[in-house]
């Protein structure tokens, strides 16, 4: 659940307004996201910081802890509605408003396409019953593989990708016609 913040009427964005994008934090969250993003900008550590964590979940090494209480934590809102409900509600204080993005790509098998439209559809009921949910994000490459994609773009696709672009408009549809 990644939070994207914006103004008490959704027209400002935070992108926009510094001062309403960190107006819920305090001095020690201020710090740590000034550090982090000061380290983004140091390219010289950004391309190997990047590698190393690629490597790491890859090798299966214990740093999800970290990851969580570093960069995880400024950018997302929680692995679940649940724990998003909580940073939600302390945003909503603050009349900063909370757009749902379930962030999942690289998947391949209509199985996982199927999953990700039912996790969209239920983030799709919960942003209903909660007035400080205004906005659900979609990513296409949750709902096809981003090789689909690919051969659509190239105009290299087969009979079968057709099909499969007719299953992901069909699962679009469902989701748009929820919303």
């Amino acid at each position: 659940c990644l939070h994207f913040m914006s103004g008490p009427d959704a027209s400002i964005s935070v992108f926009e307004n510094t001062e309403m994008a960190f107006s819920e934090k305090n001095d020690k969250d201020l710090k740590k996201a000034w550090l982090l993003f000061s380290l983004f900008n140091k390219k010289i550590l950004l391309k190997p910081g990047i590698l190393l964590l690629k490597a790491s979940f890859f090798l299966r090494l214990p740093i999800n802890a970290v990851v969580k209480a570093t960069i995880f934590n400024q950018f997302c809102g929680g692995e679940s509605l649940e724990e998003c409900e909580k940073v939600i509600t302390r945003l909503s204080q603050k009349k900063i408003l909370t757009a749902i993005h379930f962030s999942v790509e690289n998947k391949s098998s209509e199985k996982d396409f199927e999953n990700v439209t039912q996790k969209i559809l239920s983030d799709i009921q919960f942003a209903g019953k909660n007035k400080e949910v205004h906005t659900v994000s979609i990513k296409l490459t949750g709902l096809g593989s981003m090789e689909f994609f690919e051969r659509l773009q190239e105009k290299k696709h087969s009979n079968e990708d057709l099909a499969a672009l007719e299953r992901m408009r069909q699962r679009l549809h469902l989701l748009c016609a929820a919303a």
